[in-house]
Formats: structure tokens, sequence, C-alpha cells
């Protein structure tokens, strides 16, 4: 059981690593991703913080304004 419940914490892991990678990589025209890929963290049990998803929507914004 023990062996199982590692195994699922790394999938955990691996699954935060690639949302937050994912996260990093979104463009203004994928704006109505951010919360999804920020909820899909959060499900995981990843504390991520607000002010990450705050910077990174006014980073996207003026991305798009330019």
């Amino acid at each position: 059981m023990k062996e199982e419940f590692q195994g699922i914490d790394k999938t955990r892991k691996q699954q935060i690593i690639n949302l937050r990678s994912d996260f990093e990589n979104l463009k203004m025209n994928e704006s109505k991703l951010i919360m999804v890929v920020v909820n899909n963290i959060r499900l995981l049990g990843d504390h991520f913080l607000d002010y990450k998803v705050i910077k990174k929507v006014i980073t996207t914004l003026i991305e798009r304004y330019k």
C-alpha cells in the first residue's frame, strides 16, 4: 500500500510540475485557460499563490495591448 501511495504521490507531483509549466507558457489568447490551470494545480493540493495569478494576468494583458 505504501508503494502505491508513493507512486500516486510521484504522479501528482509530476502533474503539478506539468501544470506549472503550462501556466508559465500561457499567453493572452489563452487567458481563459489561466484559471483552469490554476484550479487544476490547486485541486492537486499545491498552494498556488494569488499574486502569481495576478502577475500572469497583468503580464498577458500588457502583451496583448503592445
